[in-house]
């Protein structure tokens, strides 16, 4: 079985050499990937004698094959995080890249969020009390397949907008999209507060061609038959043909009866 070590924080090619007790040259010859050495970081294997490389074992899925979550904490680094539970940074990002909800990279891990310690559906940020839409809304299910968004989840009333707080609405601080290329949803980019995460924009959008015909309705109010002046009863209402439909509208209803 192949001899590894664990990358420790400040660790060096020297510190690593001298802990593994082997000499350099034997220590780049069971180290093979490139540029390992001007790229170690903390939570990493390295290899202290030959053999197949180190390959981290890989995380146990859920009954309901969810895999582990991690709410980030003040102090949280992804290099941490990867030596704690015995896989690598890479690991790390790929899980989360482009699907984990406000994830943008390791370097910048967003204090009370989850990410994902294993491969699958993205996890479920914390619910957020007085949000309206999206993942964040209390007692949400996460989907369960990939077939949907967590963006998608919770929409808002008349497709208006979604903000990445959670928040639906019609101005720019729901509707404008401020988010990376390619990131996941509900991330922003440096210098944002906010972000629209679904129904976004507020261009008029046309969702077919003009009718053939138009219509043209009228509203016929029964209270005017009370009015002083400018009685109308509703048989002389359309006498024209002007309008398509008359609706009886704003019928009074006698208590009485």
């Amino acid at each position: 079985m192949t001899k590894k070590w664990n990358v420790q924080d400040r660790d060096t090619y020297t510190t690593l050499s001298v802990r593994c007790g082997i000499r350099g040259a034997n220590f780049t010859k069971y180290n093979t990937k490139k540029d390992l050495y001007s790229n170690l970081k903390e939570g990493d294997y390295i290899c202290c004698s030959a053999g197949d490389p180190y390959t981290p074992p890989k995380p146990k899925a859920n009954a309901d094959s969810s895999y582990k979550s991690h709410l980030i904490n003040n102090g949280d680094t992804c290099a941490g995080l990867a030596a704690k539970n015995k896989v690598t940074i890479s690991d790390l990002s790929k899980w989360n890249n482009k699907k984990t909800w406000g994830w943008t990279d390791c370097d910048n891990l967003l204090l009370g969020y989850n990410i994902y310690i294993g491969p699958g559906l993205p996890p479920l940020p914390p619910p957020q009390k007085g949000a309206t839409c999206g993942p964040t809304v209390p007692s949400t299910t996460r989907p369960k397949d990939s077939s949907t968004s967590i963006a998608d989840l919770n929409p808002c009333p008349l497709k208006a907008c979604c903000s990445n707080w959670g928040l639906c609405g019609v101005f720019p601080g729901h509707c404008k999209v401020n988010a990376p290329a390619n990131g996941a949803p509900g991330s922003k980019k440096k210098g944002f507060q906010n972000t629209c995460v679904s129904n976004c924009g507020t261009d008029i959008k046309q969702n077919s061609d003009p009718p053939k015909i138009f219509s043209r309705i009228g509203y016929y109010a029964a209270f005017g038959r009370d009015r002083d002046c400018l009685r109308l009863k509703a048989k002389n209402a359309n006498t024209d043909g002007s309008y398509t439909y008359i609706h009886w509208a704003f019928a009074s209803i006698d208590p009485k009866t």
